[in-house]
């Protein structure tokens, strides 16, 4: 992992140690929400496989909060 991070350095991407660690944990958080969405998707298309269908409303409004987007602009 040091290995890594001084990788990062040297490349000149990153100018220390800290905003590596910063942008792995963006990543870390970008990729938490898109599990957390593909969840909500995947239990939709459960739902609707098995006739427990939702109006439509609802799982888009989740979806949005997942990603993070506001829908009343």
């Amino acid at each position: 992992l040091e290995g890594f991070i001084a990788s990062m350095i040297e490349t000149g991407k990153y100018s220390s140690r800290s905003e590596v660690i910063h942008a792995a944990l963006r990543d870390m958080e970008d990729h938490e929400r898109r599990i957390a969405t593909l969840e909500v998707i995947r239990q939709s298309l459960e739902d609707v496989g098995t006739g427990h269908t939702h109006t439509a409303k609802p799982a888009i409004t989740a979806i949005a909060e997942e990603l993070g987007l506001d829908l009343n602009r």
